[in-house]
Formats: C-alpha cells, structure tokens, sequence
C-alpha cells in the first residue's frame, strides 16, 4: 500500500540569510564535498505551523515553558468573572496544581515546580485543564489523538508520559542549496538623521542565494490516526491550509532586509510506500551557467525520479507535477495541485 505521500520542492532564494547559525551567517553543510546553504527542518516546520495557525482557522497550539502558568492565570480571571475571590492563597493553589498537571508530561522530578522543558499543547488541551482546575476535577486532556493538524502532522514526545505522545506523521529533511554556496558579506550603514557625523552605525551582515532542495513525506495512516477532526465537515478545507503552509511557508531570518518572497518554482509529489527523497540527485552541486541553476535542477530531479520507478517499482505510485518553466498553460496549478494532495490523504484518491 502507497501509504506516503512525498513532496519534492525546488525553490530559488535571491540574496537571503532566512536560517542563521550561532555567528548570525546562513546555516550550511558540506554535501558531494562542497559547501551548500541550508535551511534546518526546525526553522521549516515552525514556519509552516505559524503559517498554519495564523492564517487558517487552524486549532492554536503554544510551545512553552510557562504553558502552566498561562493556564492558571486564565483560570484566575474564570474565577473572578464568576463572582470568585482569589487571594493570594488560592492564587498560588491554582498555579501548583497548574504546573503539576501540565509538568507531570514531561518530568518525574517535582513536576509542581516550574519546567526547563517546552511543553506544547493546543488550545483546547489548555482550555480543558483550566475548566478543571477551576471545577477541581481532574482528568487526561491530552491524549496522542488530537483535533489540532499541527500537533498531530509533527507529533510531540512526553518524556515523562510516553503513552500520551502523539507520533509525527510528517518527516521534514533539511533543505539544501543545488548548487555550491557562498557567503557574501553586505557592508551597511543606518544613517543618525539628527546628529551631524552621518552614519550612526557600521555593520555587517552575510548572506547567499542559491536553488533548494526541500523533501517533506506525510504517512497518510499516521495522520489520519493522530488527527481526531479528520471526519469533520471542514477537514478538507483545514488539511489544503497545512499542506499549502508546508510547500510554501520559509524561516523568517533577515525577511524584513531581503524580502526573499519566491514561491516554490517546481512541486512533484509521488506516493510511494515508505519515504522516499531525491536527495541523492543533487549529490553532484550543479554548476553555475548563464541559465542558472533550475533547468539542470529540474532535469535530475526527474531523471531520478524514474531510475527510483524503474528500480524500485513496488516503491512508487502515482505522481504529480507543478513546473512553473513550462511552456504553455499550466498542466497542473498550486490550488489544484494542494487540493489533489488532501484528496489523496483523506480517501485515498490517486493524485
């Protein structure tokens, strides 16, 4: 059974520092023996969640150390809306059982006191232990099934809880550039308009351009078993917002500077059996021509894509392709492209 759904995203980024390292320079790796710029998956993921959440209406989720003491502060003004009187007693009460139950997840050493951990849950999950705590009831709210698609696409470990951690159902690889990278360091100045001496300050600041590689897969089983909303009226509308985010959404590094707003240029999708990336096709960096660096990029990824069907034929199904430096109309568009996505998660209709 084809129960994987793999994206592989080429997309361009003009002078950019979107994912810095500690020294503030874009992130890199060496690959094929070159130096390659590179996004981290963790930067991809939060960019697509925030994505997600703030421009759907996506369940929220919060990643946090002081998620406990959010809940018990909204749990005070539940209280004291409702006519309550909470002194400081109650009050400390309230935070104590807060940290507990949440703390309780990750830790087994005094799980009242404040955590080191980042604790993520989603905003029904917050809200249903707050009515607890107020009511004084006490009960699991979270459980590996959840109505958020953000937690249950990347999934969330509980140390401390193991039974109560949702398996990721979405594998997202660092992206790479195609090409060899190079850093180039910008020289600037931000002028003091008051004072008379001119520039106010002196800087720099490193940057790199280049054609990435992006691979993502999605284990349809694990989704749809995490997801607790997935037979729900607006489930198809819910999981084109994600999937949209996914392809599309970057770091947000130096975005104000560069305005590095370049939408993915080509989309194949292929359903396969297990995951399956294309990373190996750019193991060689394609070198610089006049034509830049697509054209060749498109032409090995799709070269091995067929030696992948051709090798592996019980590996692979169906597949789809967006190519925006295609000539003509488009054959397939982005909407229709994300729509034939979620039809194929949902009921498995081939893409």
């Amino acid at each position: 059974m084809n129960a994987f759904l793999n994206a592989h995203i080429l997309q361009p980024a003009p002078l950019a520092n979107l994912n810095r390292d500690d020294t503030g320079a874009p992130k890199d790796l060496v690959y094929g023996g070159v130096t390659r710029a590179r996004w981290s998956s963790q930067s991809l993921k939060r960019a697509a969640r925030v994505a997600f959440e703030g421009q759907s209406n996506a369940d929220r989720t919060s990643r946090s150390k002081i998620v406990a003491d959010d809940i018990a502060d909204r749990a005070i003004v539940a209280l004291r809306d409702a006519g309550e009187t909470v002194d400081d007693a109650l009050e400390k009460e309230l935070r104590t059982a807060a940290r507990k139950r949440v703390n309780s997840l990750v830790t087994t050493k005094k799980p009242e006191d404040g955590s080191e951990t980042l604790i993520w849950l989603a905003e029904h999950e917050s809200q249903q232990i707050m009515e607890q705590l107020v009511a004084g009831t006490d009960a699991d709210c979270v459980q590996p099934q959840t109505a958020s698609l953000s937690i249950a696409g990347f999934g969330r470990m509980f140390a401390a809880a193991k039974p109560q951690q949702t398996e990721a159902a979405v594998q997202v690889a660092h992206a790479f550039s195609v090409n060899a990278a190079s850093i180039d360091v910008d020289y600037f100045t931000a002028v003091d308009d008051l004072a008379a001496i001119g520039a106010g300050h002196l800087d720099v600041a490193a940057f790199t351009s280049g054609v990435f590689y992006r691979y993502f897969n999605i284990d349809r089983r694990q989704l749809l078993a995490n997801w607790s909303a997935a037979g729900e009226a607006d489930a198809t509308q819910r999981l084109e917002a994600f999937l949209g985010c996914l392809f599309t959404a970057l770091p947000t590094g130096k975005r104000n500077a560069t305005a590095p707003h370049t939408p993915p240029v080509y989309i194949m999708l292929t359903t396969s059996n297990q995951g399956a990336s294309l990373a190996h096709a750019f193991e060689a960096p394609i070198p610089a021509k006049t034509e830049g660096y697509l054209p060749d990029a498109i032409s090995r990824l799709e070269d091995w894509a067929t030696r992948l069907e051709l090798y592996y034929p019980s590996m692979t199904g169906s597949t789809a392709i967006m190519n925006m430096t295609a000539d003509g109309p488009p054959s397939l568009t982005f909407d229709s492209m994300v729509s034939a996505a979620a039809r194929w998660i949902l009921d498995g209709t081939p893409l």
